[in-house]
C-alpha cells in the first residue's frame, strides 16, 4: 500500500475534510445545534442585527450585565457553510463570565470570495464597535473563530484598523479555534468545488 503524501489530492482531503475521517460527523453537527438553540432560548439577545447589505450579513448579540470585556465569535464551514446558529453555544459560559458575545453571520462562497468574507468580517467588526460595544466592552475587545473561523480570527488581528475608524489595534487579544491557514491543500480537495475563489500560486 503506497503512503499517502503531502500535496497528493487523497490526503489532502482526508486531512483537511472532517467528514472523511469523522464517522459520526452529522451527529457532532447535531449536538452543537441543540446546544446553540438551547444557548439562544435561555440567553437574552438581539437576533440577526444587519451590519451590511447582504442578507447574510447579520449578527447575534448577546449582551453580559456588567460586561468587564466582550468576544467576537467567527463562524467555521471552510467558508462554505455553516452559519452563527450553528454557534451560539459561544454565549454560554463567556455571557456569564461578564463577556457580550458578538456571533458572526457572513456571505459564503461561491457567492462571494475568501476575501470577500474577511471584508465582511471587517465591517461586522467596525460597526459593533462603533454601534453596539460600550466602553467596557471596547477595553478588552477578543476576537476568535473556529476552523475557517479561526483564519478569519488571524485576518481581523492583521487588518489596517485605522482605515476604518477604530484604533491601530481594537483588540485585547485573539484565540484561533483549528484555524486553517495553509489553504494550498484545499484546491486539491472536494470542498474547493465551492469555494473557487482559492488558485494556485507559482
Amino acid at each position: 500500500m503506497t503512503a499517502l503524501r503531502y500535496g497528493d489530492p487523497d490526503w489532502c482531503e482526508r486531512e483537511y475534510n472532517p467528514r472523511v475521517t469523522v464517522p459520526d460527523m452529522a451527529a457532532v453537527f447535531g449536538r452543537w445545534l441543540e446546544t446553540a438553540a438551547a444557548t439562544r432560548a435561555r440567553l437574552p439577545h438581539q437576533a440577526g442585527i444587519a451590519y451590511g447589505a447582504d442578507p447574510r450579513e447579520t449578527l447575534d448579540l448577546f449582551r453580559a450585565d456588567r460586561p468587564r470585556g466582550a468576544v467576537v465569535f467567527i463562524h467555521g464551514g471552510y467558508w462554505r457553510a455553516s452559519s452563527k446558529d450553528e454557534v451560539s453555544w459561544a454565549a454560554a459560559a463567556l455571557v456569564p463570565a461578564g463577556f457580550t458575545t458578538v456571533v458572526l453571520n457572513y456571505p459564503l462562497c461561491p457567492q462571494t470570495t475568501v476575501a470577500g468574507i474577511a471584508e465582511s468580517c471587517r465591517r461586522a467588526i467596525a460597526f459593533a464597535w462603533t454601534t453596539l460595544l460600550g466602553e467596557a466592552e471596547r477595553r478588552c475587545l477578543i476576537v476568535s473563530g473556529h476552523s475557517a473561523g479561526g483564519y478569519l480570527t488571524a485576518a481581523m488581528l492583521a487588518t489596517d484598523w485605522p482605515v476604518r475608524g477604530l484604533p491601530a489595534n481594537p483588540f485585547a487579544g485573539g484565540l484561533s479555534i483549528s484555524g486553517v491557514f495553509d489553504l494550498r491543500p484545499l484546491l486539491r480537495t472536494s470542498m474547493n468545488e465551492l469555494i473557487r475563489s482559492l488558485r494556485e500560486t507559482p
